[in-house]
């Protein structure tokens, strides 16, 4: 009789302890993917966002531009207001703190356009050609940005 509770209570107790440890091991990987999925979603808002902000400046920057063209007198106060709401992309604190420089290389040429560009209209200058430059360069910079920040890259195995 002792052997039959002993049996009972060993398989009840290996039961509970391989019930324990497998649903640990499910949680922990279903909670992994979740955070993967979590992190591809906020990398793909914020590409999107930063797209959409480069776009509008490329937009304004077609109107300094034919502005200048026809010697009209040319407003940059609100383009200058616009470059200073660049949108942050903090999915690199988020997500990615591990990120090697090259990956972040993108985002960090497209700061530092917005930065020469607001200088540059800051300077009172202004060249045609030069709006131009800037524009194109930003439009390359958002392709480099689009194509080459994905999930694999920042997260190393590209």
């Amino acid at each position: 009789m002792n052997d039959i509770i002993l049996n009972v209570v060993i398989g009840i107790v290996t039961g509970f302890v391989s019930g324990l440890i497998s649903g640990v091991a499910v949680t922990h990987h279903f909670k992994k993917k979740d955070m993967e999925q979590e992190a591809k979603s906020e990398l793909s808002r914020k590409k999107q966002d930063l797209s959409t902000y480069l776009t509008a400046i490329r937009m304004d920057l077609d109107k300094l531009s034919g502005d200048l063209k026809k010697e009209e007198l040319v407003e940059v106060h609100n383009l200058r207001k616009a470059l200073n709401s660049v949108p942050h992309f903090s999915i690199y604190e988020t997500y990615f703190k591990n990120s090697s420089q090259e990956a972040k290389e993108p985002t960090i040429r497209i700061y530092k356009l917005i930065q020469e560009l607001d200088a540059y209209l800051q300077s009172n200058e202004l060249k045609s050609g030069q709006i131009l430059k800037f524009k194109a360069g930003l439009f390359m910079a958002q392709f480099d940005m689009l194509k080459n920040i994905t999930y694999s890259a920042l997260k190393g195995n590209k």
